[in-house]
């Protein structure tokens, strides 16, 4: 009882506090206050129930209950929720925009090697193995190089275009010999024949 006197004189004492704690403290002192009205009825009444000669059994009530003292630390500022980034959890599809009604699409056209390097008219309409063994066939008994068959396929070539005829050439006389189509002359590397027995120089 003392201690609840003295806390809420305590209390009661002109203290300045912070002007955020004043709706604290103004609960704090009305709870106390009304434990003190509650203690002193119950008071009276205990005195009263003594003073007399036959004093009743009487359930008291519980003088004071467990005081629950609000925290009166300032409430801090609320902070403005910042809004979610939400990244999407499925990747997005791009869009692919059908081509417009009456626009005709682009045709990718191949060049063929034959476009670029055309044959010459006794070998028109051949495919590059057999104008080979043509012109093998037309140099029977001699030895034919590369540069040799590029010459008779196509005539006279720039210097890019001779480069690339003879890649091609090169491999299909190579294709060609693998194939026993013709043969090539026995110790002369790069050289080919249509008849190994024929040869003459």
């Amino acid at each position: 009882m003392m201690f609840l006197i003295s806390r809420y004189s305590f209390l009661s004492m002109n203290l300045e506090f912070p002007s955020a704690l004043q709706s604290n403290l103004v609960e704090l002192q009305s709870y106390y206050q009304g434990q003190i009205d509650y203690a002193s009825s119950q008071l009276a009444h205990v005195k009263a129930l003594l003073q007399s000669s036959t004093a009743p059994t009487v359930a008291l009530e519980p003088v004071i209950e467990k005081a629950v003292v609000k925290d009166i630390t300032p409430p801090t500022p609320k902070q403005k929720a910042k809004p979610a980034i939400f990244s999407p959890s499925v990747p997005a599809v791009p869009v692919v925009k059908a081509p417009a009604k009456g626009k005709a699409k682009a045709k990718v056209v191949k060049t063929k090697p034959s476009d670029i390097l055309p044959l010459r008219t006794p070998y028109l309409g051949l495919i590059l193995l057999d104008a080979i063994a043509k012109v093998l066939k037309n140099h029977e008994g001699q030895k034919v190089n590369a540069d040799t068959v590029v010459k008779e396929l196509h005539g006279e070539l720039s210097a890019e275009l001779f480069r690339k005829a003879k890649e091609r050439v090169t491999k299909n006389l190579s294709k060609g010999k693998i194939e026993d189509r013709w043969y090539s002359v026995p110790g002369q590397t790069g050289f080919y024949t249509i008849s190994v027995d024929k040869l003459t120089s």
